[in-house]
């Protein structure tokens, strides 16, 4: 058997504490609005993207349809958190 070596040899390894952190409404809601955009990018990638990875690797070509597909997906999910959790948002302002 191999012997530990290093400053954690022969202690448990825990992982560090992260503390809980507040991220507020407009960061959460920007953050998503960043995942959004970049959702979109690759839900419609440019026209001539097709042909130069076609050149490059056929078999990475093939399966541009998938992942198109995949990122379309993605991004209908993330556009309807990002409506849900204005609403969420709204309400709760409203309530205060």
């Amino acid at each position: 058997m191999k012997k530990k070596r290093g400053i954690f040899a022969g202690r448990q390894q825990t992982p560090p504490v992260i503390p809980p952190t507040q991220i507020s409404d407009a960061k959460l809601l920007a953050d998503l609005d960043v995942e959004i955009a970049a959702a979109e990018r690759a839900a419609n990638p440019p026209e001539g993207s097709t042909a130069v990875i076609n050149a490059l690797s056929p078999g990475l070509a093939a399966m541009m349809p998938t992942a198109t597909k995949q990122a379309r997906k993605k991004l209908l999910t993330l556009q309807q958190v990002r409506k849900r959790l204005a609403e969420l948002i709204e309400k709760e302002y409203q309530h205060e």
